[in-house]
């Protein structure tokens, strides 16, 4: 099953404990393919470089290069593409929904409220990630 995550679901996922990172031991055991694109991956290592984020990195002895070979090692890269209509209430995101329809990913895990609340666009479902790991 592809899936897609935001930014703030891979970082948090990645880097600190709780609702998140069961997310992560899925797509360690292969039970579920992350998808992004070149977009995504840039925003991620952008937001790395936050300096709340790059603390937490610090703190844990690891680097910007090791995150984003780990999510290599893990994800399918699949092509940007503008096929989406901007979201209105917040452009950025629709890089998520560009990459869901491009991979076919069925579903888009996020925190973010202008995502959730469009909750199904053309077949991808638009969810937590405590409502994904509920129905997953």
């Amino acid at each position: 099953m592809r899936v897609v995550f935001d930014t703030n679901v891979m970082v948090s996922g990645m880097l600190w404990k709780g609702a998140k990172s069961p997310l992560f031991v899925l797509v360690e055991k292969g039970a579920i393919e992350l998808c992004t694109t070149p977009g995504i991956l840039e925003e991620i290592r952008r937001v790395l470089r936050y300096p709340k984020i790059a603390k937490q990195l610090r703190v844990a002895g690891i680097t910007i290069e090791e995150v984003m070979e780990y999510l290599l090692q893990y994800a399918s890269v699949f092509e940007d593409s503008d096929i989406v209509e901007t979201i209105p209430n917040d452009p950025s995101d629709t890089m998520f929904l560009n990459c869901a329809v491009v991979s076919g990913a069925r579903w888009v895990v996020s925190g973010d409220k202008h995502l959730l609340s469009i909750r199904l666009y053309r077949d991808i479902h638009i969810t937590t990630p405590a409502q994904f790991l509920r129905r997953f």
